[in-house]
């Protein structure tokens, strides 16, 4: 008798233990998500140091019955947290099959070191999602990724970058990145960008061509009236 009792006695005791852990665990995620709606610099100051931080935000990052937002600032958080640290869980969210994970993923990790930034923004040039596609050439342009220059060059052409024959608006970004990389000799494709039927490119073509050349042409004149200028220009000249 005296054994049974002891053993229901054991038993409620490991059941109440139970109870308090999960308590614990369920308080202590609730911590986070509230933590997650917080202004951006109150986020990073509360989440910092935390124990097993980064495990925790991307098992919310992948949790479907959360909310869209709560996902994205789990995400983007661990980047801006320890972009080190966050590495292995930001790698498992590139092969997600939802592109705002993957898009999440990428502004997250163009925190990270520099050779991890340009191997990730080379590989999401090519995700099937414009958004995805983006977001890397803003991490390119970001840390000045040069060594991108002649994929951003294939890029801007590709047929992926558009939609029934209609320019994609993230061949501006590419146009807009290039420009902030122009160097002599780029001279020619900087001219076959202002020829492009997209007038959203014409401005950084333009700007390109005045780094290349040093020259200030038609500057108080129309978009129109200065692409005509340097059309002149350069005419007899490639």
């Amino acid at each position: 008798m005296k054994k049974w009792i002891f053993t229901l006695v054991f038993l409620q005791a490991g059941q109440g233990y139970s109870a308090i852990k999960k308590d614990l665990l369920s308080q202590e995620q609730k911590n986070i998500y509230e933590a997650l709606r917080l202004p951006r610099k109150n986020r990073l100051m509360t989440l910092k140091g935390k124990k097993q931080i980064f495990a925790k935000l991307h098992e919310i990052a992948v949790d479907e019955k959360q909310v869209l937002k709560l996902r994205w600032r789990a995400i983007t958080t661990m980047g801006e947290l320890s972009p080190l640290n966050a590495k292995p869980y930001l790698e498992k969210l590139f092969t997600s099959k939802h592109w705002f994970l993957r898009n999440a993923a990428m502004i997250a990790i163009s925190h990270a070191d520099r050779p991890t930034v340009m191997d990730w923004a080379d590989k999401m040039l090519s995700d099937p999602s414009l958004m995805v596609r983006t977001s890397a050439v803003q991490a390119i342009k970001k840390i000045r990724g040069i060594e991108l220059q002649d994929r951003l060059w294939e890029k801007i052409n590709d047929k992926q970058n558009f939609h029934r024959g209609n320019s994609l608006w993230i061949r501006k970004h590419i146009a807009d990145t290039l420009a902030s990389f122009a160097i002599k000799g780029e001279e020619k494709k900087f001219v076959k960008l202002l020829l492009d039927r997209d007038q959203r490119l014409h401005p950084y073509a333009l700007s390109a061509l005045r780094k290349i050349t040093g020259e200030k042409l038609a500057t108080n004149k129309t978009l129109s009236e200065r692409r005509a200028v340097w059309l002149k220009y350069f005419k007899d000249k490639l």
